[in-house]
């Protein structure tokens, strides 16, 4: 067995799987819990096409945003539901409406995130909510070429990686006209198995079934990031996120898959046609009163993502300076840096093999430190301060404070 990437760059896109005529691709599964595509040297006829596609090993084309938009969706009835703005759900409505396929991201039974394709709109609802953890394309690149094949457009909302590596295939292809790739703002994404034995944890610990799961529970507001577990219609676990250690160690950027840590795609330039994220940094560089409560971030990087926003009949949308949240999110500058603990938590995982354990001794202290900051008086007060004040005096102190440290 042969690495097709080097290990710490394979995003596990699984394209070099899908086009490899003789199924010769296999899944390596590490110690630590991470998985790399590796090929069957004994069955590899060393045509080099899963080479030739893989991104992590070729140029993608990439662009700087043309345009930027604060926006959210008209439909208030998606909007309560969503994180942010509810734009990707707006989006996987109207597409369907025109006799379009989407392609999202929903759970199976083992709570695994996984691509779909699909021309029913129920599906959408399946398709909200984030999931913070790595999303499985498994041959969603094959059904995709099979719908186009049938003279259908498709809308593909993913991760950056996975995006690119659909525009990849598509161009090879030549059918990248034929589809609307829209990328997440991505932060890092976990191995599967880290969170899918913090799930089988949980539901010993409580000794119920989940059925259910939110990261931002839309019942709670989803700017409170409550991660929430579900047996039926039973909420039966509901947690901060320091509270929770699968939670805390993927805002805390410390189990990451190793990929991520060097992401090609944490960049200004994107590789799809439309970028969706949350707007941290709204109203920065010029005044802005509008809505702020689930707001989202759009930013249009091709012509082509342009006409299709534009074509979008039940979005709100305020044009904004391009660099406003390009000098804010992390994401759209770096990837998030390794932290020491991430090595001593992969150290651990692979001596002994369960996340609960390695994540209360390498992460537990950190997570109570969090908690007792959160706590803190000033804290409470700088934070009540800036959901009192108006949007024109903070926007004006913001100034004021910027232009000081600048003198």
């Amino acid at each position: 067995m042969s690495e097709i990437c080097e290990s710490g760059r394979c995003t596990l896109c699984k394209l070099c799987i899908n086009v490899c005529p003789k199924q010769c691709i296999r899944l390596d599964e590490r110690p630590d819990g991470d998985t790399v595509a590796c090929k069957d040297d004994d069955i590899c006829i060393e045509c080099g096409l899963c080479e030739k596609v893989c991104p992590s090993l070729n140029v993608v084309d990439c662009n700087y945003p043309k345009k930027v938009y604060a926006a959210w969706t008209s439909d208030s009835e998606i909007h309560k539901v969503s994180a942010s703005g509810g734009i990707a759900a707006q989006m996987y409505k109207e597409t369907l409406e025109k006799g379009w396929y989407i392609v999202g991201c929903e759970w199976n039974e083992d709570f695994e995130a996984v691509y779909k394709i699909t021309s029913d709109i129920e599906d959408i609802a399946a398709f909200q909510s984030s999931k913070y953890v790595y999303s499985n394309p498994s041959d969603i690149y094959l059904k995709v070429r099979d719908i186009v094949k049938e003279g259908k457009s498709v809308l593909f909302i993913g991760l950056p990686c996975h995006v690119a590596a659909m525009s990849s295939y598509a161009t090879r292809f030549k059918f990248r006209d034929k589809i609307l790739l829209v990328d997440l703002a991505c932060h890092g994404t976990p191995p599967a198995k880290y969170f899918k034995q913090h799930i089988d944890s949980v539901k010993k610990q409580l000794e119920r079934n989940v059925t259910g799961c939110f990261f931002r529970d839309p019942k709670f507001g989803t700017d409170k990031y409550f991660f929430t577990l579900y047996d039926g219609d039973n909420l039966i676990y509901k947690r901060r996120v320091n509270e929770d250690l699968y939670c805390f160690g993927y805002h805390k950027a410390l189990i990451y898959r190793e990929c991520c840590y060097e992401c090609r795609y944490a960049k200004r330039e994107r590789c799809s046609d439309l970028t969706i994220s949350d707007y941290h940094g709204l109203g920065t560089l010029t005044l802005y009163t509008g809505n702020r409560k689930y707001v989202s971030c759009i930013l249009v990087n091709t012509e082509m993502g342009e006409t299709f926003l534009k074509a979008l009949n039940n979005l709100i949308k305020y044009e904004r300076p391009i660099e406003e949240p390009l000098r804010i999110e992390r994401v759209f500058n770096q990837p998030y840096q390794k932290k020491p603990e991430v090595d001593l938590f992969k150290k651990e995982f692979s001596m002994i093999g369960d996340y609960g354990i390695c994540a209360r001794k390498i992460f537990y202290s950190l997570s109570l430190k969090a908690r007792n900051e959160n706590r803190n008086i000033s804290v409470i007060l700088r934070n009540f301060m800036e959901f009192i004040l108006p949007n024109r005096i903070k926007f004006v102190i913001k100034k004021i404070v910027k232009n000081n440290i600048i003198n």
